[in-house]
């Protein structure tokens, strides 16, 4: 049975048009063939092939090394990644999005698929349907404030972002959807891996360290300036150093 399979496909691939010859090598590869590899296996130039490709019903695929591939393979990922951000939105209703890379596409195929369907969006890293915004429920609002008057009233002494999520009064993951929500829009600052400060504490601090411009300081210094602890001091500085506040020489370091 194969071996009739295969030479009914020869048999057709000898008889059929340029066009048809392109579409049957193209189903070959699933996710695209390189568009060199397939204008010179059909004898043509790649310009050709670009031209040929909408009528054999296949799709560019633009990259460093451009692809084709069948158009029917395009509108099925399409599809498929459309009924997942479905399924994502409504297990996330808080996120504005799901990232790119959730796709599991790489960039070339991603824009193929984007194109393809008009119900898919891209904005920046996030994928979401046409149409789909976040929701918040009146207690997710409520939760939220909460979150963010823990990190506000803490100044640069914050707790755990566990201990702040504690008083939310909301199950952890919602919570912490929250917390991810207020670094995206910026009222909360990641300092360092464990400490996550207000936005108005953050500003406060750099406003008090760049009124000593071009002096020299240790963390003792710093400690008296803020009033925080070791604890806090490290992370504060070496935060202050990545932000271009500070540059760290030795010991000390000197306000920028």
């Amino acid at each position: 049975m194969r071996r009739q399979a295969a030479a009914a496909r020869l048999a057709e691939l000898e008889q059929a048009p340029v066009e048809r010859k392109l579409a049957l090598w193209a189903e070959e590869t699933p996710w695209g063939v390189d568009a060199a590899t397939l204008a010179g296996r059909a004898g043509v130039t790649v310009e050709t092939l670009r031209e040929l490709a909408p009528v054999a019903r296949l799709v560019w695929i633009r990259g460093e090394r451009p692809r084709v591939a069948l158009r029917r393979r395009v509108e099925e990922e399409a599809i498929k990644l459309r009924e997942r951000l479905a399924q994502f939105h409504q297990e996330n209703p808080l996120l504005g999005g799901m990232p790119r890379a959730a796709a599991g596409m790489d960039a070339g195929w991603l824009e193929a698929v984007l194109e393809t369907e008009r119900e898919l969006v891209a904005e920046g890293e996030m994928l979401r349907l046409r149409g789909f915004a976040p929701r918040k429920k009146a207690e997710e609002s409520e939760a939220e404030e909460r979150i963010e008057r823990v990190f506000r009233e803490a100044g640069l002494e914050a707790p755990p972002a566990r201990e702040a999520l504690a008083k939310a009064g909301l199950d952890e993951a919602r919570a912490r959807t929250l917390l991810q929500l207020l670094l995206k829009d910026g009222r909360l600052v990641r300092v360092g891996s464990e400490l996550l400060l207000h936005r108005e504490a953050v500003e406060r601090l750099k406003a008090l360290v760049r009124e000593r411009k071009g002096q020299r300081f240790g963390v003792g210094e710093f400690k008296e300036w803020t009033g925080v602890s070791r604890k806090y001091a490290i992370p504060l500085l070496e935060y202050l150093d990545r932000e271009r506040v500070t540059r760290r020489e030795g010991d000390r370091r000197v306000v920028l």
